[in-house]
């Protein structure tokens, strides 16, 4: 055992959606890092703003609430656990591959509660888990350095091979993702932080490895989680990443509430009173469960991430900012625009990369389009920063894969594309833009969230598949896309008029 003693309840932060956040000396140490409180200058939802100006949120404050989300799901999932194992099954009517009362969960769940290693990764990896995001949300994410150059800067003690793994499965010469970049800002917070670590019995390179582990699935964690009776690794990630994860039920929360709207509302505290684990006997991997209780729940958030995703996220001039967005990103990225030009190692690369924020990076992105931007590339980053003169919507469409809808999603693209086609031919300039909206892939062999439910009359629980359980998921898109046409002001009513 590791961590058989730890203060989770030394800080307080107030919250506006969850209330008082507490942790502990070493989420603490985490927070106070400037790698960290960089996350302070990111807004969580880019240029949100323009449309709904309240939505001024951060990340850090959605880090926070996804850790105290994360610290919540993981002891109601161990209170419930006691609830099903004293149920029990049935052995000879409970269908395989799972298992609810096999002893070795309960020493399974044992272990997550004795030992406090566990939680304290969690909420670590919880903390970490958008750090890797640049300004400006996913649009930094196209000027993050290479696989290569990354592998050739790495230093840390234990990240090394972490990413030499990774770059097996990805080519040299692409850019690292956000969750890649995560996990080394994640080593080097860590490695920063060792004299915590050491003080409470922690080895910094397995806690660097689990993390990684936690964030990103494709990471083996440390043989110290591998050795626990049933796989704890799988159902740690899930917490953090899943259709029922901490992150997306504080941002729907979060994001609802500071655009001032009511789509994204469901009912946490009923999930929270229903989460369990069941175990798949051939991996030996516990997964994220929701008793039948929780199951309106867990609909009401599903379909609030449809909503929100399809009303706010894709708003029409959320959409027409991002594409302008685009275009100075396409015009950056000829001219061969590098942010860490100069950077020779990782810790120059973060060091630099701290010094990131939204204002910073608008403010050196107009430099640049002056600079090095074409003519019609200065307009519309002053049009966009400084005199909120967005493109205007001339053409929308939209389908879907799986779900009832006017079109298929093949149908649309092809109406699409034939507009723009009509558009070209009358010589008028347009931004197309492509929004996927993405559900619950139920039909998936490896979608692990399931549903228990009491059999009616041996009183033991079952496994279900979310799908046949629960007509509102099922009938979800598994992808929903919305496909647009963007146009400066002048030529709207001329591209709207190839519509008749």
């Amino acid at each position: 055992m590791i961590l058989p003693n730890y203060e989770f309840f030394g800080w307080t932060i107030q919250d506006p959606i969850h209330g008082g956040i507490t942790f502990g000396p070493i989420e603490k140490a985490i927070i106070d890092h400037p790698l960290f409180q960089r996350l302070h200058g990111l807004r969580q939802n880019s240029l949100l703003y323009l449309v709904f100006p309240s939505a001024n949120h951060t990340r850090f404050d959605h880090s926070l609430g996804v850790m105290s989300l994360s610290g919540k799901l993981f002891e109601h999932i161990i209170r419930n656990q006691d609830k099903i194992l004293e149920a029990g099954n049935s052995r000879k009517t409970y269908q395989d591959p799972f298992r609810l009362d096999d002893p070795l969960i309960k020493q399974s769940i044992q272990q997550l509660r004795s030992d406090h290693y566990f939680k304290v990764a969690l909420l670590a990896s919880a903390l970490f888990h958008d750090i890797g995001h640049g300004p400006l949300s996913h649009l930094f994410d196209r000027f993050f350095p290479s696989v290569e150059e990354v592998l050739r800067w790495t230093d840390i003690p234990g990240y090394k091979h972490i990413h030499a793994r990774l770059s097996l499965e990805t080519k040299s010469t692409t850019s690292i993702s956000h969750e890649i970049m995560s996990c080394i800002v994640a080593a080097k917070v860590l490695s920063d932080i060792d004299p915590t670590l050491r003080h409470h019995g922690i080895s910094t390179e397995r806690m660097i490895l689990d993390i990684c582990a936690i964030i990103d699935d494709r990471i083996p964690p440390s043989d110290y989680f591998q050795a626990t009776t049933y796989k704890t690794h799988s159902l740690l990630h899930e917490i953090i990443s899943s259709d029922l994860d901490a992150d997306r039920m504080d941002y729907l929360l979060r994001d609802s509430r500071m655009c001032g709207v009511n789509y994204g509302l469901y009912d946490p505290d009923r999930i929270l009173k229903s989460m369990c684990t069941y175990a798949l006997s051939d991996t030996g991997e516990l997964h994220l469960a929701v008793r039948n209780s929780g199951l309106g729940a867990l609909e009401d958030l599903l379909l609030s991430r449809y909503q929100m995703h399809g009303q706010i996220y894709c708003h029409k001039t959320n959409r027409a900012c991002n594409a302008m967005l685009e275009k100075i990103r396409g015009r950056l990225v000829s001219a061969k625009w590098s942010w860490y030009d100069g950077c020779h190692s990782l810790d120059a690369l973060l060091a630099t990369f701290a010094g990131f924020n939204d204002h910073k990076f608008v403010d050196l992105l107009q430099q640049e389009t002056a600079d090095h931007g074409a003519g019609k590339v200065k307009e519309i980053a002053h049009k966009l920063f400084t005199e909120r003169k967005l493109f205007k919507r001339a053409y929308e469409d939209r389908g879907s894969t799986n779900a009832p809808s006017p079109s298929t999603a093949k149908e649309a693209e092809t109406r699409w594309r034939d507009f723009q086609g009509r558009l070209q031919a009358k010589g008028i300039r347009f931004t197309e833009d492509v929004f996927p909206n993405k559900g619950p892939k139920l039909h998936k062999p490896n979608y692990y969230l399931k549903v228990l439910k009491k059999h009616p009359s041996l009183g033991h629980y079952m496994v279900h598949e979310l799908k046949d359980v629960s007509s509102v998921a099922h009938y979800l898109p598994e992808l929903e896309i919305t496909y647009r046409v963007y146009c400066k002001e002048p030529y709207v009513k001329e591209a709207k008029a190839l519509l008749l």
